[in-house]
């Protein structure tokens, strides 16, 4: 998002074996995946001839356990396929691309690949959206009250939190793309309504009444007064008690999960297939449940979940998305309504 301000280098990769996916995915961990095919290795006469296609990965930690479940699919859309996966977060992504020689970037908005060094990574673009998540405000129910006498949306939360009258919480926006997504959305209300110098202001006087929360917890409040930022997926449980989170009335701020590929992969036809391969499972039918299980949304933005128990109908949405990330814009509409929704 050209719009967005940049933050910190995030979460590093650590390499475990393949067994321990869903253990990880359970537990939060961030780490290294691999999807293994079955490599042909039969011997003897008429036996095939072997093959072993590695393509490496980087992927956000909100995604793993996207690629987790469809581990089966994977490997069954092509044996001689083996994906080592890396799964690190914000900047720190970015470095964790260039060390790995990754052929592939799953970020968890497509606004990373304009950030900084990102640029120098040759990201074949565009890339396509392969998951969604939208970002709520999350508050106290009397807040959330002198949020909906403001229009309960994106420019409302600018005017009173540049006011003083509330407290905004963020994750990190270099650590996180909830964080950047969220810190934008903002300053991009204020845009849209009054221009970029307006905007700019926004944000400047935004800062002091802003709390922000480095690590992988959820930008929660935890005072009254406080409005937190906060992703769909990250309220797998729904909202907390005493709690009521809100979809903007004017916008949907989604994060983009990005299919990324690098010039590596570009170069080499037999990774470029199989990457090719494995970007139709992610769109494909099996794809709707694993996302769903991730509390992930579909790429036009609609609820997984949602489409999943209506048998594939998608809902409808009463918001337009809010789309910096995109130079040509997008029509895709956002989410229906949200977690703790009245």
């Amino acid at each position: 998002m050209g719009r967005h301000q940049e933050g910190r280098s995030s979460s590093r990769g650590l390499v475990v074996p393949v067994a321990l996916v869903a253990a990880l995915v359970v537990a939060g961990a961030a780490g290294a995946v691999m999807w293994r095919g079955v490599n042909a290795t039969q011997t003897g006469p008429g036996a095939p001839a072997a093959c072993d296609t590695t393509v490496r990965v980087v992927t956000a930690t909100s995604f793993a356990p996207v690629i987790a479940a469809l581990d089966a699919t994977l490997r069954g859309s092509d044996p001689c396929a083996r994906f080592e996966v890396t799964v690190a977060d914000g900047r720190g992504a970015a470095e964790r691309v260039l060390e790995a020689g990754a052929h592939l970037w799953i970020p968890d908005d497509g606004s990373w690949a304009g950030v900084g060094a990102v640029r120098d990574l040759g990201l074949v673009a565009p890339g396509t959206v392969v998951a969604t998540s939208p970002v709520y405000l999350v508050t106290d129910p009397g807040t959330a009250d002198q949020l909906g006498a403001v229009g309960g949306g994106w420019l409302g939360l600018a005017g009173l939190v540049t006011s003083g009258r509330v407290r905004m919480v963020v994750r990190d926006p270099g650590g996180s793309g909830d964080g950047l997504v969220a810190a934008g959305a903002v300053g991009e209300a204020v845009w849209l309504d009054a221009g970029m110098d307006a905007s700019a202001e926004a944000l400047a006087a935004a800062l002091p009444h802003t709390r922000t929360v480095t690590g992988r917890d959820a930008a929660l409040p935890d005072a009254i007064g406080e409005v937190g930022l906060v992703p769909g997926h990250a309220l797998p449980d729904g909202v907390p008690d005493g709690l009521r989170a809100l979809a903007p009335a004017d916008h949907t701020a989604l994060l983009r999960y990005t299919w990324l590929q690098t010039q590596r992969a570009a170069g080499d036809p037999a990774v470029a297939a199989a990457i090719y391969r494995a970007l139709q499972v992610f769109t494909g039918p099996d794809a709707v449940a694993a996302l769903a299980a991730a509390h992930l949304g579909l790429p036009s933005g609609a609820s997984a979940a949602q489409v999943l128990a209506a048998g594939g109908q998608a809902p409808t949405t009463p918001t337009s998305p809010l789309d910096p990330a995109a130079p040509t814009g997008s029509t895709d509409p956002g989410p229906a309504g949200g977690p703790g929704t009245p």
